[in-house]
């Protein structure tokens, strides 16, 4: 089949005084090809500088609800009130966007509106909030004041994978057991029930392909324990989904690179960004290795395989992958001192970009009406929330 193709460049002039031409002062080139039904659109150049500026910060006062002891989720409402689950305290802590305190909702326990492993939040609908109580073995649905109204049965797991992903208003996808009951699958639900679900994406870590280096080592000590130890910032997968809902958006994170599937893993749509390759450096590898030779000085005779983790020789082009209301998508991509966040339209076009302030990495950003909520560490661990508004062409 003959390729379709086509460019846009969407050029930015910065203004100067008197009259007569301007000159180009950033510019990005969207080429779109689609061939075999599969729609590749690139982009080369200098995105638009969009600012972030940082409108609330939460957990500057000791004591009382602004106090978080270990933050696992962030969302907003459409009003732009902020909703956080902390697990310490089985509670979700509702803020205005002045960070005034508006409501505390649940407490620690097994009955209607209780949680005893609080691990995620999510919209159902515009009205009713989903909050993931995985030791508890259900998803709660609650009214935003509040209110008890639902439980969805769930199985009592918890880890790192074990979170909801939003779909802005339109529901959300949860982990759950395959069809086999062998390992996890992702479904999709929504204000009218269970939807769709979609094969869980090889997580590279844990099954490295042949030739590429092994990030991460297994180590069994003489007590017994099993200790996974990781290096920071290495190539993985990351996913998330596009409103509201029904594809997946997929990165095998060593490159730019973002495939759109379907659920039954047919690719609707490629969409990357040409950028050069970083350099791991020695200051990722030596945070990577501290808990390592840690564990070698109190347990010399584990066994770790591989002996220890391998250093890449670049960093992950990219961290995370978030899709606003609206279907675009941001991505935050590594850059040399530290990340960039990226914006892109439905239709994978490059629309801006700004430096993306330092974050929690464990807890996952959200953003919402051109705001970016994400979870921030200062001194001693503390950790606070942190709302910026974001300004740009489309913002």
């Amino acid at each position: 089949m003959r390729a379709q193709r086509f460019a846009v460049a969407v050029i930015v002039l910065l203004g100067a005084c008197g009259g007569g031409a301007q000159p180009r002062a950033a510019g990005v080139e969207t080429v779109v090809d689609i061939a075999g039904g599969v729609v590749r659109v690139g982009n080369t150049g200098t995105p638009p500088a969009w600012r972030a500026e940082r409108t609330l910060r939460l957990g500057a006062v000791d004591g009382g609800p602004e106090e978080f002891g270990s933050i696992r989720s962030v969302i907003a409402d459409g009003d732009g009130n902020v909703y956080v689950a902390d697990e310490i305290a089985q509670e979700i802590r509702v803020f205005a966007r002045d960070g005034r305190h508006v409501r505390t909702i649940g407490r620690k326990g097994a009955g209607p509106g209780e949680f005893a492993g609080l691990y995620g939040l999510a919209w159902l609908d515009d009205e009713e909030l989903a909050a993931l109580d995985a030791r508890n073995a259900r998803i709660g649905i609650l009214s935003r004041e509040g209110e008890w109204l639902d439980a969805i049965r769930y199985f009592p797991i918890s880890g790192p994978m074990i979170r909801l992903h939003p779909l802005g208003d339109d529901g959300f996808y949860a982990p759950v057991l395959d069809a086999a009951g062998q390992g996890l699958a992702l479904a999709r639900f929504t204000a009218g029930g269970p939807r769709d679900t979609i094969p869980m994406p090889i997580r590279r870590g844990a099954q490295t392909p042949a030739g590429l280096p092994r990030t991460t080592a297994v180590c069994r000590r003489p007590d017994g324990g099993t200790q996974f130890i990781s290096l920071p910032e290495v190539p993985t997968v990351t996913y998330a989904f596009p409103p509201p809902g029904g594809t997946i958006a997929v990165s095998w994170t060593a490159g730019y690179r973002v495939a759109f599937l379907t659920p039954a893993g047919d690719t609707l749509r490629v969409v990357t960004r040409e950028r050069p390759p970083l350099p791991y450096t020695d200051a990722l590898y030596e945070e990577g290795m501290r808990p390592y030779r840690e564990m070698r000085e109190t347990f010399p005779d584990a066994r770790c395989e591989p002996g220890e983790p391998e250093r890449p020789p670049h960093r992950a082009a990219l961290r995370h992958i978030l899709f606003d209301e609206g279907g675009r998508m941001w991505v935050e991509a590594a850059a040399e001192d530290g990340f960039v966040w990226e914006v892109f339209d439905a239709e994978g076009r490059l629309l801006g970009a700004f430096p993306a302030p330092p974050r929690a990495a464990a807890v996952p950003p959200y953003v919402r009406d051109g705001r970016l909520y994400q979870v921030e560490t200062g001194e001693a661990d503390v950790q606070y929330v942190a709302v910026y508004r974001v300004d740009g062409q489309g913002a």
